[in-house]
């Protein structure tokens, strides 16, 4: 009866302990992919470089790319918010409903 209830306790003790050991991978898992996402920068100088672009009328947008590269948009607001044709260029297409 004692190594059966042995057997049991010892089983209890590898479930938790498997399941401890999940949750760590999880967290580390997601630490890391927070980490990469930040490209292991610095918050709050990364933070205080925003705030000064912002000042200066730059939207410091940035995206993932398809290959895994960060692209970041350092144009001003006017640059960015430019047309990109001219108003000689293109044609003017009547469009009716049918």
């Amino acid at each position: 009866m004692l190594n059966v209830l042995l057997l049991v306790l010892l089983a209890i003790v590898f479930f938790v302990a498997v399941i401890v050991l999940y949750v760590f991978y999880l967290i580390r898992r997601t630490y890391h992919r927070v980490r990469h996402t930040f490209n292991g920068s610095s918050g709050s100088s990364q933070s205080a470089g925003r705030q000064a672009d912002d000042a200066r009328g730059h939207r410091g947008g940035s995206r993932q790319a398809q290959g895994g590269a960060t692209v970041y948009d350092t144009r001003s607001d006017e640059v960015a918010g430019r047309k990109i044709f001219s108003k000689d260029e293109g044609e003017y297409i009547d469009y009716t409903d049918v």
